[in-house]
Order: structure tokens, then C-alpha cells, then sequence
């Protein structure tokens, strides 16, 4: 059976008796990311039983007295990250652009992002915020404060195709360019952070 991070189930999952106890384990499973066995027994037997890291005992109640064993296995989406250095020297040597849309398209399907190294107040949690603003839009940007981006995402990395295409890198514009080639898709929006182009940006 197949259980969704909402409780609703695919499938069927031994009778009304350990119903509960397995959308419990499955739920905190999605939660910790890490595989449980869980071992459904009649109250004496359950107490029993001695503890086992990673193993969840529960008493049942259910009249026939007999006992499961269920393991629950989670299957989660794995974020993706790409994490480049971009100077304004790099971008006149290569064509940047194309580079970040045939890395995001090699995750078709799944929530990826690339996101600048140069960025100092950069931590994990502006990245899960990242992450987290791609339920409800397509496509998700971190803008600089110099008019450009230090963290762009997709929904799904198939749909990147063109995303850059005349972007006018290394400008004021790249954000704006590059949001305007999305209308009318849905696009978010992270919190605003300094890059760190030149020497003199760490200084500033």
C-alpha cells in the first residue's frame, strides 16, 4: 500500500485494527526520512516485547488476537542543488545560461535549483524557502540586490528549456529579463540577498 503524507492511503493496509497505528509510523517515517518496522500485537504480547531501535510495537485490540509485522519504507522527493560560482569574468567566457537550463533539465520531473556561491548571508533555510515557494509556483527567484539572482528553481527541471534565453547577464536586468520570458506562468519570489561580484563587494 501506498501511503500519502495527507493519510490517505492506495491500496490496503491490514484491517481496521492496525489502520492507525501504521499511518502513525508512516507519517513520522516521511518525516525523519529513515524506514521503520512495526510490529502490531495483542496487549500482552506487545508488552513484552523488548525495545528494538527502530522498531515500533503497538497493542491491538482487535478480537482474533493475531499479530503483524508491517515495514514502512518512505520514498521521498530529493531536492536537487547545483551550486556554481559566477563572476562577472565568468560570465563574458562562457554562455551561462544555456549551461544552467541543460543542468536543470537533467531532472525532469523533480523540484531542482542552482544557486550562487557568492552569496554571504546565504544559509540552508533561504534554500528550503526556495524549495517550499515551488508548491505554489512554477518557477522560484532569489533576487540581488544588483538586479540579478542567486537562486533560481523549478517546479520541474523539464520545463527550464528557454528560461534564459536573452538575458542580459551580468546587468541590472538579468531578474527582470529573465521573469519576463515566464508570462504568464506563476513565478515566487525569495528574500533579497547581496552577491559578491568584485573584491570591493566584501568590503561593502
Amino acid at each position: 500500500a501506498v501511503i500519502r503524507p495527507d493519510g490517505s492511503i492506495i491500496g490496503w493496509v491490514g484491517g481496521g485494527c492496525t489502520l492507525g497505528a501504521v499511518k502513525k509510523a508512516a507519517a513520522e517515517a516521511l518525516k525523519t526520512g529513515k524506514s521503520k518496522l512495526v510490529h502490531i500485537k495483542p496487549a500482552t504480547l506487545a508488552e513484552a516485547e523488548p525495545p528494538i531501535d527502530g522498531v515500533d510495537v503497538h497493542k491491538s485490540g482487535c478480537p482474533s488476537g493475531g499479530t503483524e509485522e508491517v515495514v514502512i519504507e518512505p520514498i521521498l522527493p530529493k531536492p536537487v542543488l547545483f551550486v556554481i560560482g559566477a563572476s562577472s569574468t565568468a560570465h563574458a567566457l562562457s554562455d551561462l545560461g544555456r549551461r544552467m537550463a541543460r543542468a536543470m533539465a537533467r531532472f525532469a520531473g523533480e523540484a531542482v535549483a542552482i544557486v550562487g556561491s557568492d552569496i554571504p548571508a546565504l544559509d540552508a533555510n533561504h534554500v528550503a524557502d526556495g524549495f517550499a515557494k515551488l508548491r505554489g509556483s512554477e518557477f522560484v527567484f532569489g533576487p540581488a540586490s544588483d538586479g540579478g539572482y542567486w537562486l533560481v528553481g523549478a517546479r520541474d527541471g523539464a520545463n527550464a528549456g528557454e528560461l534564459f534565453g536573452g538575458v542580459r547577464w551580468s546587468t541590472a536586468h538579468a531578474l527582470t529579463d529573465t521573469v519576463a520570458s515566464l508570462a504568464p506562468l506563476a513565478v515566487g519570489f525569495g528574500a533579497t540577498l547581496r552577491d559578491v561580484d568584485e573584491a570591493a563587494d566584501l568590503r561593502s
